[in-house]
């Protein structure tokens, strides 16, 4: 529960700090795109994060010790409908891959940052194709952290 709870807490913050960061970059020409894809960046990052946590409780709960032993029968309701789940989870994951591409556009039409910025940011599409554990999650991830960073760096550049 604990990895669940930092990893929903991390996610929520750092993508609402990226798509901050994007705004403050993208004022004027693409700032429509920056500000929608922002909000839907934070509601999608949100409802992700809750659904997280809800998936996090829903194997907690059932563990305590003076359950003794009748927790089994809520471990066997989740794992035999856990498509309520991963349905609130994936949709919030999908709001928030359409906010980073909406913000990756208007990234490449304010042009206030090098173009390899927003074509890693887009690195969040593969994604929803490449499983995201192993080798295969490194390798989206990576880029995503590099345009993640280099959008802190840039929008603290700005004000600087």
């Amino acid at each position: 529960m604990g990895l669940l709870t930092a990893v929903s807490v991390g996610a929520t913050i750092s993508v609402a700090l990226q798509a901050l960061a994007t705004m403050l970059l993208v004022r004027r020409r693409g700032s429509t795109l920056a500000t929608v894809g922002g909000v839907l960046m934070w509601l999608g990052i949100t409802i992700q994060g809750v659904a997280v946590a809800m998936w996090a409780a829903a194997y907690f709960f059932p563990t305590d010790p003076s359950l003794d032993g009748s927790g089994q029968a809520v471990f066997d309701v989740v794992n035999n409908d856990i498509a309520h789940i991963f349905a609130v989870l994936v949709s919030g994951a999908a709001l928030a891959l359409a906010g980073q591409v909406l913000q990756a556009v208007g990234l490449f039409r304010a042009k206030v940052v090098p173009a390899w910025v927003p074509w890693l940011s887009l690195a969040v599409v593969l994604t929803f194709v490449i499983p995201g554990n192993g080798l295969a999650g490194l390798i989206t991830a990576v880029p995503m952290a590099a345009a993640s960073v280099a959008i802190g760096y840039f929008a603290w550049r700005r004000v600087a």
